[in-house]
Formats: C-alpha cells, sequence, structure tokens
C-alpha cells in the first residue's frame, strides 16, 4: 500500500473518531451525575432542617421551654432525629448517607421572642428554634476517583417560631 492510498483510505475513521470523543462523552456524563447527586444531597439537607423546624413548632411551649431559659434535651435529641431521618426513631436512615446527629445543631431561645399576638397568652414568653447542618461532609458518587474530596460541605439552615399547635 502506497501513502497516498494510506492517506485517502477512509475505512476506520468513524472508529478513531469515536475514540477521540469517548473521553469527552465519559466526563461529561459522569459530571452530569455528579452535579445532579450534590443538588439532590443539598436538597435534602435543607428538606430535613425544615422538617425539624416544623415538629418543634409544633410542639407545646411547655415541652420546648419547660421553663424559661432552659431547654429540654429530650426534645432537642428528636428535633435533631427528625431534621436527620425525617422520623423521631433513632436507628431510622438519614436522609443523606453518613449524616449524624452530631452534625446537626439546634438552637432554642426561650423567652426571646414576641409579647403580641398569641404568645400574649404565654405571658411574651414566645420561642424561637433553628436548625442547621454542622460538618455535613458531601457523600460523593465517585469519591473513589479522588476528584471529590471529604472537603465539600453541604450547608442547610432553617428556623422558626414555637407556635404549640
Amino acid at each position: 500500500m502506497s501513502l497516498r492510498t494510506f492517506l485517502v483510505h477512509e475505512t476506520g475513521a468513524a472508529a478513531v473518531e469515536m475514540a477521540l470523543v469517548t473521553p469527552m462523552l465519559l466526563a461529561l456524563m459522569f459530571g452530569g451525575l455528579e452535579i445532579g447527586h450534590y443538588f439532590w444531597s443539598e436538597h435534602k439537607a435543607i428538606e430535613g432542617v425544615r422538617a425539624g423546624v416544623r415538629y418543634a413548632g409544633r410542639l407545646p411551649m411547655s415541652t420546648v421551654c419547660p421553663t424559661v431559659g432552659s431547654v429540654d434535651s429530650t426534645t432537642v435529641a428528636n428535633i435533631k432525629n427528625v431534621a436527620r431521618t425525617g422520623k423521631l426513631a433513632t436507628d431510622a436512615a438519614p436522609l443523606v448517607p453518613g449524616w449524624t446527629n452530631a452534625q446537626v445543631d439546634v438552637t432554642i431561645r426561650c423567652g426571646t421572642y414576641l409579647s403580641t399576638g398569641i404568645y400574649t397568652s404565654l405571658g411574651g414568653q414566645g420561642a424561637t428554634v433553628t436548625v442547621a447542618s454542622n460538618g455535613l461532609t458531601y457523600p460523593s458518587l465517585f469519591k473513589a476517583l479522588g476528584v471529590i474530596t471529604s472537603s465539600y460541605r453541604l450547608n442547610a439552615w432553617s428556623s422558626g417560631a414555637v407556635i404549640g399547635i
């Protein structure tokens, strides 16, 4: 086969083009999967802390703040469980893989809200609850490849008033 015949011969051109394009297509496909999983995980963390605040907001004021300035530790643990798992059970699966109760911050401020509206019947001793994810590491789909490290964090917080309905 002469050089001229070799240069104009088109057999195998599609295979060479596919070999050149495949790495880019794989990077786009797996990158899209990873980005989608990141946003899904972030959404689950946000959904969880909002559920924790909604749960706390419906508790009776006497449960959240037994006395002005004090907070019940069992109530805080229950709020953490609801935020992390969506359930009161301590053995329920977390919404985001690897999320522990230690990575959920619950801040309850008793007697610091409003002295008007529904809080007048409480003597102006309303309460606010803030739930936040603390140090929640993003559980990468492709962690073994080393592209996404454990330094990526999911951040979520929500705050609301305890109404006690």
